[in-house]
Formats: structure tokens, sequence, C-alpha cells
């Protein structure tokens, strides 16, 4: 007792476990190593409500582990365009670094060397919010009050290693954290870094419509891509936030 009030003993050795060592970041003096970077921010859309449900521990964890497992199977088969003998075909490289963060996951790909096909990752994101509608479906009857949809904003920029690279910051990861919460969609991208133009295929000419946006502490005129599906099918609330480009 210490002046009437009950107080906790600890070993020093203990208390000096509680360090930044607690992070696990490694060696934090490590100089910082940039690349350029396309970050994604995958956002399960509903979730706190699903923690909030009786006896969250009986369901979370379950759900956790099959929508991470299903969720890192899907950026893997989506970037496959041929299974080989001894490898595989890949549209774009796998990511170098992902990151639970909590309600969703952080994912980086390392751009450098990428021409056109950056553009690949964009459609590997995309494809993966559409699919998750069929893995939601899968889970029904056995857990209940599952998140609704999957939200997924991407953006290109200078990322920073932190530590030993066991974390990453930068611009585009904040800016991707805005593009998933866009108004009346579950996709968009900041165009900035990406040239539409190079793509092959119809996916950005038939598939994407281009508007530009204000985003709160950034800027007023921000161009972002969003899927058409979901533009059209917008609110007049949520179409208000979107401009035709100057």
């Amino acid at each position: 007792m210490i002046n009437g009030s009950a107080v906790r003993f600890i070993t020093s050795a203990d208390f000096e476990k509680f360090s930044q060592t607690c992070l696990n970041l490694g060696e934090l003096t490590t100089p910082s190593v940039p690349k350029d970077a396309v970050a994604a921010i995958f956002d399960l859309d509903g979730f706190t409500a699903f923690c909030k449900q009786i006896d969250p521990q009986l369901g979370v964890p379950s759900f956790m582990n099959l929508f991470l497992s299903w969720l890192i199977g899907q950026l893997r088969k989506t970037a496959v365009v041929k299974e080989l003998v001894d490898g595989y075909h890949l549209r774009h490289p796998l990511p170098f670094f992902t990151k639970f963060l909590g309600d969703g996951i952080l994912v980086l790909w390392d751009v450098e060397a990428m021409n056109r096909a950056v553009l690949n990752i964009i459609n590997t994101c995309m494809q993966t919010v559409l699919a998750y509608e069929h893995f939601r479906k899968t889970l029904v009857g056995s857990l209940s009050a599952v998140p609704k949809s999957l939200r997924c904003g991407v953006a290109r920029g200078r990322v920073y290693s932190v530590g030993s690279g066991y974390d990453y910051i930068g611009s585009c990861i904040n800016m991707a954290s805005r593009m998933q919460k866009m108004p009346g969609t579950l996709f968009a991208f900041n165009i900035r870094g990406f040239d539409l133009s190079a793509h092959p295929g119809p996916l950005f000419k038939d598939y994407m419509v281009v508007k530009k946006v204000r985003i709160r502490g950034i800027g007023d005129d921000e161009l972002v891509a969003v899927p058409k599906i979901y533009f059209s099918h917008m609110a007049p609330t949520d179409a208000a936030s979107y401009e035709d480009p100057d």
C-alpha cells in the first residue's frame, strides 16, 4: 500500500520488457528503404457490428480465419495467367507486404520495374471485391451477421520501410484508405501514377468512369476511377460527391 492505494509490484526485468521491441518492428535504427508501390486497403463493411454479436469469440475467429485465407488465395489466383510445370506465369508480381488492420488488410505491391502491367493490379483488386459476395454466400448457415461486403481503395506512391521492413509508411497508404471510403462504391482508385490509356483491354473504357472529387486534407481536384456498375446505381446524395473533370 502507498498512501492508502494498492499498487502492483513488478520486477525490474519485467518492467524493462515493455519497450519499443513490443512493436515487433525489428531494428528501428535500420535506414529506411523507399519503394515505388501500389497500396490497397481491403476493408470489411459491417465488421464492427459483426463483432458486437452475442459471444463474438465463437464466431469472429472462425470468420477471420476463413476470410483471410480466402482473401490471400483470391489475390494469388487472380494474379495467375497460367500454371506451368515448375511455376506460374503471373499478370503482375505477388505483394511484397501484407498487414492485418483489425477489420481488413493492407497490401503492397512493388511496381518499381513495372510498366502497363501495373494496371493489372487494379483488375486483381476489383475482381477480389466482386468475388467477396460469392465467398459470403458460402458462409450462410454456418455464421451469422457476416459482413455484407468488402470495400477496396487503391493508390500508387512511394512507401518507406520502418525498422527491418516489418512495416511501411507512405502517403499512398493514406490515400488508399480514403479511396475505400468513397461514397456509393465498393471500389475506387486514385488515377495518379496510372496511365489508363496503356491498358490493352476494355477494362477502363468499358467498366470505369473517372471523376473529380474533394478529399479532405488532400485536395479538391483529385481524380478517381470508379466502376460504372456502382456509379450508375448511386443514390443522388452519393453521386453529388463526384464531378466531371475540368
